[in-house]
């Protein structure tokens, strides 16, 4: 996995901020898991659930047309995402890990 992390400003305002925290966790091992794609509609949920043995330790929402109700954690390895509109609906990013 690359150290970096990546801001995305899909507005085309002047300007956009990403912030990385970084530590050392020797023999963490992590991945991310995709859900399918929500309904078109207005609150329309999509979830994206870890692997067994693994635990959520984020939970993110896309979207191409970056509009979204956001993005919650349900118990100790789903991420459910919201749609907040968009006609091309929404996808529920987990990040998991295990040590």
């Amino acid at each position: 996995m690359p150290n970096a992390c990546r801001g995305y400003n899909p507005g085309g305002s002047p300007s956009v901020y990403a912030f990385a925290a970084c530590c050392s966790a020797p023999g963490l091992k992590c991945r991310s898991v995709g859900s399918d794609k929500s309904g078109s509609n207005v609150g329309d949920t999509t979830t994206s659930t870890c692997p067994e043995g693994y635990i959520i330790t984020g939970c993110n929402v896309r979207s191409p047309l970056m509009i979204t109700d956001g993005a919650y954690i349900v118990g100790v390895d789903t991420c459910v995402a919201v749609n907040g509109g968009s006609r091309r609906g929404v996808w529920a990013l987990a990040n998991c890990c295990k040590g």
